[in-house]
C-alpha cells in the first residue's frame, strides 16, 4: 500500500482527533498506533490494514498469551532488587533505548554520547535505564552485563509489574477496546469510523500492553529514585508521551526533558502534536538550529513550551581531511534504519553497472550484513565493484567518498557537512522524504541504476565553481542541522533549575 499525501494527512487527523477526543484517558494515549510519527513507508506499513480486509485474530491471540506470560512471570534480578536499595541520591534520569546487543559494548550512548561523565564531572548524579528493543529479552541481557562495558548505574526496563497491576491494565485495556468500537458505531465520517474500528483492536495489542506497563514501572523508578530531572528522547512515541505524563502525575517539581534528535520529515505528525500539556515535555532540547525553528514554530505558541538549540554528540567539530593516501572514492550509499528501505537500496545495488565506480554501503548500527545475508538471499548478490562498510566511525566512509546516495537517513546531513555531493533516491509512489527539502531543486534525484549513471556523469560535466557554490551551501545547511554538541547549555539548564 502506496500513501498519497492526502491519505497520510487524513490518516493523522483521525488518530490525532481521537486522541485529543480522550485527552485525560490514560488508556488510550498509551496505544502506540494512534502516535502517527511520520510518512515514512516503515511507519505507515502498519496502516495498511485500513485499505484491506480486518483480520486481527492473531494480533489479539497473542495480546493474551503475552497477558497470561506475564503473570507467570517472577521478575526477581537486579532491577527489582535495584528498587529495594536504600538512600539513592539521583539528580538526573536518563530514559534511552537498545536497538542492538553490539551497543552492550558501548562505553558512550547511542543517543547522548558521553552525558553521564560529563554530568558526573559537574557533581551531578545520574542513573540510566535502558528500553529494550531487541529480540533478547531484558532478563538475559542483563546475564550477559559482566562481559559488557556498561557501568553500574545502567539498568533495564522490564516489562514486568505485580499481578495486580497487570490484571488492572488488562481491564483497562478490554475496557478501552469496547469503549473505541462503540465509538466507531456512533461515528458517521467514513473514514474516521475505520480508524475506530481498527484503533479498538489496536487496544488490544502488545504494543498497548508494553506501554501501559512501562507508565507504572516508570511510576516506581521515580518512586524510588525522586530526580529532579527525566531526559529522554523525543520523536513522538506514546512511550515519551507516557514519560512526561508520568513525571508531572508523580510531582510538579520533575522537569521532563525530551531530546529531538534526529531528522524531521516534512510532514512529521506526532512530535508536533499533543493530546493536553500533560503529556508535553517542560523543555526541549534540539540536534541543531534548524530542528529548533520548526518545533518553536509549532509548539512555542500553542503550548508555551520552552526549546533550546544544545546539538548532538555525533556532530563533532572533526572533519575529514584531504588525504593523499585514499586513492579510491566511493560512491557512499546510506539505507535508512528499517528493513523496507534496506531491501529497496539492496535492488538498486543489485543492477548497478557502472564498472568505471567503486560503491560503498554503509548499513545502519542496528543491522549488520551478516545478519541480512543470514535472512534474506538479496543481501547476497552484489556487483564486485559494491563494497560493505566495515567502519565504526561515520567520518572514515565520508573521508572516501564523494557522492552519498540516501532516503531518509540523518547520516547525509553530516555527508553534506563534509563536501559530499548529495543523491536522493526516489522509490515509486512513495512520499518524499527528503531531509534536505528545504534547499529545493538543487538537490540530484534517481530512482533506478540508469538514472544513478547519468546524474554521475553529469557531475563529473559541472562547472567546479558551480559545483563548490552549490557543495557550501549545503554545509551551511547542515552545519545549522546537526551542530556539536553543546555541554555547557545541558549544564547550566540542570544547574539553574536544581
Amino acid at each position: 500500500m502506496k500513501f498519497s499525501l492526502s491519505q497520510y494527512k487524513k490518516l493523522c487527523e483521525a488518530c490525532n482527533d481521537i486522541l485529543l477526543e480522550s485527552k485525560d484517558n490514560l488508556t488510550r494515549q498509551s496505544i502506540p498506533w494512534l502516535h502517527v510519527l511520520n510518512e515514512h513507508p516503515t511507519t505507515l506499513k502498519k496502516y495498511n490494514q485500513l485499505w484491506l480486509k480486518e483480520n486481527y485474530f492473531k494480533d489479539i491471540l497473542k495480546f493474551f498469551i503475552f497477558f497470561l506470560l506475564s503473570l507467570l512471570k517472577k521478575g526477581e534480578n537486579k532491577e527489582k532488587d535495584f528498587l529495594k536499595k536504600p538512600g539513592l541520591n539521583v539528580d538526573v534520569l536518563i530514559i534511552s533505548h537498545l536497538f542492538n546487543k553490539s551497543q552492550l559494548k558501548e562505553v558512550e550512548d547511542f543517543y547522548f554520547g558521553d552525558l553521564t561523565r560529563k554530568l558526573e564531572e559537574q557533581n551531578l548524579n545520574s542513573i540510566r535505564f535502558m528500553l529494550n528493543h531487541t529480540s533478547t529479552s531484558s532478563e538475559d541481557l542483563i546475564k550477559s552485563e559482566k562481559t559488557s562495558k556498561f557501568s553500574s548505574s545502567t539498568y533495564f526496563f522490564l516489562d514486568s509489574l505485580n499481578k495486580k497491576t497487570m490484571i488492572k491494565i488488562f481491564k483497562d485495556l478490554f475496557l478501552e477496546s469496547i469503549k473505541l468500537r462503540k465509538d466507531s458505531i456512533e461515528e458517521t465520517d467514513i473514514f474516521k469510523k475505520k480508524v475506530l474500528r481498527h484503533a479498538s483492536y489496536q487496544a488490544l495489542s502488545i504494543s498497548s500492553f508494553k506501554s501501559c506497563i512501562y507508565f507504572f514501572e516508570l511510576y516506581e523508578i521515580l518512586e524510588k529514585l525522586k530526580p529532579s530531572f527525566v531526559l529522554i528522547t523525543l520523536e513522538g512515541h506514546a512511550r515519551e508521551k507516557l514519560t512526561f505524563f508520568c513525571s508531572k502525575l508523580f510531582s510538579k517539581k520533575i522537569i521532563s526533558i525530551g531530546y529531538q534528535h534526529t531528522i524531521l520529515f516534512p510532514n512529521q505528525n506526532a512530535i508536533k502534536n499533543y493530546a493536553s500539556k500533560k503529556f508535553i515535555p517542560d523543555m526541549i532540547f534540539t540536534s541543531g538550529e534548524i530542528n529548533k525553528k520548526i518545533l518553536k514554530k509549532k509548539l512555542s505558541d500553542v503550548y508555551d513550551i520552552k526549546i533550546e538549540n544544545v546539538g548532538t554528540f555525533r556532530s563533532k567539530q572533526k572533519k575529514i581531511k584531504n588525504s593523499k593516501t585514499i586513492t579510491k572514492k566511493y560512491c557512499l550509499i546510506l539505507p535508512d534504519g528499517n528493513i523496507e528501505d534496506i531491501k529497496n537500496f539492496s535492488h538498486l545495488v543489485e543492477k548497478i553497472n557502472i564498472p568505471e565506480k567503486d560503491f560503498l554501503v554503509r548499513l545502519h548500527p542496528s543491522y549488520s550484513l551478516d545478519v541480512l545475508q543470514n535472512k534474506y538471499k538479496l543481501f547476497l548478490r552484489y556487483p564486485k565493484n559494491v563494497e560493505f562498510s566495515k567502519e565504526k566511525d561515520l567520518i572514515l566512509d565520508l573521508e572516501k567518498s564523494t557522492y552519498a546516495i540516501y532516503r531518509g537517513s540523518g547520516a547525509i546531513i553530516y555527508a553534506v557537512q563534509n563536501g559530499l555531493e548529495p543523491i536522493y533516491f526516489e522509490v515509486n509512489k512513495e512520499l518524499p522524504l527528503d531531509p534536505l527539502i528545504d534547499f529545493g531543486k538543487n538537490i540530484t534525484k534517481v530512482s533506478n541504476a540508469d538514472q544513478l549513471r547519468k546524474a554521475l556523469n553529469n557531475f563529473e560535466d559541472i562547472n567546479p565553481n558551480i559545483a563548490d557554490k552549490n557543495s557550501n551551501k549545503l554545509k551551511e545547511l547542515g552545519s545549522k542541522y546537526f551542530e556539536p554538541y553543546n555541554h555547557s547549555k545541558i549544564m547550566n539548564f540542570l544547574k539553574s533549575n536544581l
